[in-house]
């Protein structure tokens, strides 16, 4: 616990500090502080939502602590999103422009890095974010452990590499960038968090793992996959980038060339025709401006030709369509000036000398040394010029600016874009006096062309297999968590058969033994060696007790295998391996696959041997209980006869001698005698019950016959009215013991009446399976208390002397619909009547006895 609690301890303390360093990047960026915003770690800034997420994950970590699950989930969840959108926006090459807006508040070149996330943060935060959505409601599950302390390593393995980029400044890729943007202070926060997701899962009550080994194979492969997945993203980026970088160079190198032969052409045409003015005393000025109109043809970007004679304000154009506006003297004395200064006696002016923004530039040559003032002057738009340098081939690939001297001449696009920000190569020449300044980067249609999609696929695939090695390991821990409590079950199942009491086997769809308990065992005499994989029938079910043979066809065990379902049997018998049998009770049920197939079956037997010897001695005991019930019946009848009799004879004989109270006496005398011999009646019939079985049990009788029989042996006093449904005709069931049953309920009612006027009502009716007998009286009435003992045998509620009875008449009925599956209730209440139901199968099956 103490171990624990240390853990927990440092999560919440590494947690703190990544809020305290995420809420300080953040502010700083707010107040556009930058001392803030690397946290003073170098000069590479922290992006925004990289800050955000951290700040979010800390928070998230810290409500983990408390307790508090959802929190923690909601906190995670933007994490989550931040990490995921960026990531998506990285492998669609797409731009969203989610991550410029802050970079209005601190405008600062060294924080170009900044405006995309790297893809290794974006990773990070959609991991770590994922891992804490779904880590507070599973942390007792292995596998969340597992999933949370594999993101934590991956962290780690991503700082490394981070550490390794920062290192290696020469790394050059485009757009999102390479690992090295990944700002120390960066660094720094991931270190901490991944520090306390793992304090978190090592603090969990589940943070004990029984498959060590696999976790630390996958605890490596996974950060090592993942690291050299994004060392090898990074090495082709940097391998595309000097591949790139090269090609721009050498179409720089090109490029430049084209246009230094382009401008030596142009000069030294210009000198020629300033060498032919100076070698001629009379110049033939209709000449020279046909010559000059030529060159105005020939040359593209030329829309000007002068002649300068003396003085600068003497000056001849020839123009073309594109004729420049009127350029002032001084414009042409500086030109000159410095032409006659230079060494090739050529020079170029400024762009600017003429009119800021033109693009255009003056070219003079002086005619010759000895006079300065008479020269030739060509005035170039540079656009123009440069638009016949490069071939439209050329600027399909390439964008491209030419300055003058710092003035823009030429260029083919005026975006800012990505491309240019980081791939544009810039040199510079010196041409006839003046330096030239070249800007080259690629098209975004030449990029494409060139760009590869391997560096991409090669970290997706890292990161799939990463993925993959998690799931396998996942899969292969559940795989031995599952056969461990596979293997513990089948040892309780063992332990539970080999317990049983009853033997139990099983077998295939073939009838053979798959399987065998050690009561099976046991109770066969045959070991499991001497069972399995063998025809049951033939080592156990061979033959009847009687020795004749039982085939294999009509076995009751088999006959599951083919009609499935269950059989149960008690009056078959096994055999022994001593060639003995011995009686058997068993069950044998089908097993069925998902696809009701019969695949099997168990049985599960035991030997009643001595439960047949009991059955054989009870049997015994109640037929000499029924002789004895009988006889005693008998020989209990005869002196009570006597007695009867001879009580008669003495009130015959001494009729006129006998007082009142004698005659009393041998009345009473004669009652008792009677009432003795009715109990010995009802006594036998009750003992009876179940056990002896007349025609009367099985002969079929229509309801209306039944009732007819009873009304006749009832004898029914005037004072009673019994009122018989017409529904008995629509029934027919066995005589006994339902005629039985109602002539004691309806003899009963009239017993019971109390000397009123009674009204007896017997119904039936047809429910399902059953019917339902009622016998309804307006009689006296039962208590409520009574209701359940005047089913108890001998149970009178009035002395005999009042009601003449021996108390079995309710105790036949009880026990015969007992004994036949039925049911008996009674509803009553004093001075309300009395009402009995009875529920009796339509096809009563007798209880076994």
């Amino acid at each position: 616990m103490g171990y624990q609690r240390l853990c927990k301890g440092l999560a919440v303390v590494c947690a703190s500090l990544v809020i305290i360093l995420s809420a300080t990047v953040l502010v700083g960026w707010h107040t556009a502080n930058v001392d803030l915003v690397n946290l003073a770690l170098g000069n590479m800034a922290i992006h925004y939502h990289t800050a955000l997420g951290g700040l979010l994950a800390g928070l998230a970590l810290i409500t983990y602590q408390r307790k508090k699950p959802h929190l923690t989930t909601a906190l995670a969840l933007p994490v989550c999103l931040i990490g995921l959108l960026h990531f998506v926006q990285f492998i669609s090459k797409s731009r969203w422009h989610i991550d410029h807006w802050f970079h209005a508040i601190i405008e600062n070149s060294a924080f170009t890095n900044t405006l995309n996330l790297a893809p290794t943060v974006s990773i990070a935060l959609m991991a770590f974010g994922a891992a804490l959505v779904w880590w507070p409601h599973r942390e007792h599950d292995p596998d969340a452990v597992y999933a949370l302390r594999a993101v934590c390593l991956s962290l780690f393995a991503i700082c490394l590499v981070s550490s390794w980029a920062l290192y290696d400044q020469n790394q050059g890729l485009y757009g999102w960038g390479n690992i090295a943007r990944m700002a120390p202070g960066s660094i720094l926060i991931f270190v901490l968090l991944g520090i306390s997701g793992l304090c978190c899962t090592v603090s969990a009550a589940y943070n004990k793992y029984r498959h060590r080994f696999i976790q630390m194979v996958v605890s490596v492969l996974v950060p090592l996959v993942i690291g050299l997945s994004i060392m090898l993203w990074a090495a082709l980026g940097k391998t595309e980038a000097r591949h790139l970088g090269e090609t721009i160079r050498q179409e720089s190198a090109m490029t430049l060339s084209g246009l230094r032969h382009s401008l030596r052409s142009q000069a030294y045409s210009l000198r020629r025709m300033a060498n032919r003015l100076a070698r001629s005393a009379e110049p033939d000025l209709a000449a020279w401006r046909l010559d000059a109109e030529m060159y105005l043809l020939d040359h593209p970007g030329m829309i000007a030709l002068a002649r300068v004679s003396g003085i600068p304000q003497n000056v001849e154009w020839i123009v073309s369509e594109q004729a420049p506006q009127q350029i002032q003297p001084d414009v042409i004395q500086k030109a000159l000036s410095e032409a006659g200064r230079a060494s090739e006696r050529l020079a170029i002016s400024n762009p600017s000398l003429l009119r800021e923004g033109s693009g255009q530039f003056i070219m003079a040559s002086p005619a010759s040394r000895g006079d300065k003032n008479t020269a030739v002057l060509a005035v170039f738009d540079g656009a123009a010029l440069l638009q016949g340098v490069f071939f439209h081939e050329y600027l399909d690939l390439m964008h491209l600016t030419v300055s003058l001297g710092g003035d823009r001449l030429f260029e083919t696009t005026a975006k800012q874009d990505e491309f240019r920000r980081f791939w544009a190569i810039t040199d510079q020449v010196e041409l006839l006096g003046k330096t030239w300044t070249l800007e080259v980067w690629p098209t975004a249609h030449y990029y494409n062309d060139i760009h590869t999609n391997l560096q991409d696929m090669v970290l997706v695939s890292g990161l799939i297999i990463a993925v993959l090695l998690v799931i396998t390991s996942q899969l292969l821990l559940r795989s031995d968590r599952n056969s461990d409590l596979l293997r513990t079950k089948e040892r309780q199942l063992t332990l539970l058969l080999d317990n049983a009491g009853e033997g139990i086997f099983g077998l295939d769809a073939e009838g053979r033994t798959t399987f065998l308990n050690q009561a099976a065992e046991r109770i066969t005499g045959y070991s499991a060696k001497q069972m399995l994989n063998k025809k049951q029938h033939s080592i156990l079910h061979h033959s009847h007790a009687d020795g004749r043979p039982y085939p294999e066809e009509e076995c009751n065990i088999y006959r599951v295998l083919k009609e499935g379902g269950q059989h149960f049997e008690r009056n078959e018998v096994f055999w022994r391996p001593d060639g003995k049998c011995y009686p058997v009770e068993y069950t044998s049920s089908a097993v069925v696959n998902h696809k009701g197939t019969i695949t099997g079956a168990v049985t599960v037997f035991r030997d009643i041997s001595e439960l047949k010897e009991i059955e054989n001695k009870l049997r015994a005991i109640n037929e000499e209980l029924e002789n004895f019930a009988y006889l005693a019946s008998h020989d209990l009848k005869a002196p009570l006869r006597v007695i009867h009799n001879a009580s008669q004879w003495l009130k015959e004989d001494l009729a006129e001698h006998l007082r009142d109270e004698d005659r009393e006496n041998l009345d009473l005398l004669q009652n008792r005698a009677n009432r003795m011999e009715r109990l010995l009646d009802d006594l036998l019939q009750y003992s009876r019950i179940g056990r002896v079985t007349d025609d009367r049990f099985r002969e079929k009788i229509s309801g209306t016959e039944m009732m007819e029989n009873i009304v006749n042996l009832l004898a029914t006093p005037e004072d009673v009215v019994l009122n018989i449904s017409e529904n008995f005709a629509n029934i027919a069931n066995a005589r006994m013991p339902l005629q039985q049953i109602l002539y004691n309920l309806i003899g009963n009612s009239i017993k019971h009446r109390e000397g009123r006027s009674l009204r007896i009502d017997v119904d039936v009716k047809t429910v399902g399976d059953s019917y339902i007998f009622t016998v309804a009286d307006n009689g006296p009435g039962i208590p409520a208390k009574y209701h359940q003992r005047i089913f108890d045998i001998f149970r009178t509620l009035k002395p005999r002397d009042q009601v003449e009875g021996s108390g079995i008449g309710l105790s036949v009925v009880k026990k015969y619909v007992t004994l036949y599956g039925g049911r008996i209730e009674v509803h009553s209440a004093v001075g309300e009547g009395c009402c009995f139901t009875i529920t009796w199968p339509i096809s009563p099956q007798q209880a076994n006895r």
